[in-house]
This record gives C-alpha cells, structure tokens and sequence, in this order.
C-alpha cells in the first residue's frame, strides 16, 4: 500500500508550458524525514504505488493526480484541479 504524504512546497521555474513548471515537490514523512522528489520521479513512484501524495486546501485533503497534457507529458496535478496544476503551483516556494 502506498505512504500518503503531503506535498508542503514547490520548486518551479517560469517555463512556457506550464505542465512543466514544477520541477520539484517537498514534504515530511510519516517519520518526520524530509523528502524531496523532481517531478518525473514523483509520477514515477504515484505509478508504482510507492507514494501517494495530497496537499491542504482549506484543510482537506486533495490528491495529486499523474495526468498527460496534449503535448504528451506527464505531470503532477490536484484532483480539484480541471487541467492545469493550478492548486500545486498555489504552494509555497521550498528553501
């Protein structure tokens, strides 16, 4: 069974597309460790099962979902979003 950890912050850049804009998301475990995935091995472990990563909006918990845009890249959204990681980008910048 897959770990639920919530995602804390974000790192991101400024990429035209946005499906590419996170390129890291961060948080603390089950055991209080630190964790720090990019973007493609966050996806990597959602689809192994491994993981499965939420966020806090107005204190719910909302998961983070692998989908594939137009282009043909996979990334990380929040199942309340509609297409774009709109609620993701939302977070904080990691330090």
């Amino acid at each position: 069974m897959a770990e639920r950890v919530q995602v804390l912050c974000i790192i991101k850049d400024n990429r035209r597309i946005i499906y590419q804009r996170i390129q890291y998301i961060q948080g603390i475990d089950s055991n209080g460790s630190d964790w720090k995935f990019n973007q493609e091995d966050a996806i990597k472990h959602i689809e192994k099962g491994k993981y499965s990563f939420y966020i806090l909006v107005d204190n719910q918990e909302i998961n983070v979902l692998v989908r594939r845009c137009l282009y043909g890249y996979k990334y990380l959204k929040a199942e309340s979003d509609n297409k774009k990681p709109i609620a993701l980008l939302k977070l904080d910048e990691c330090l």
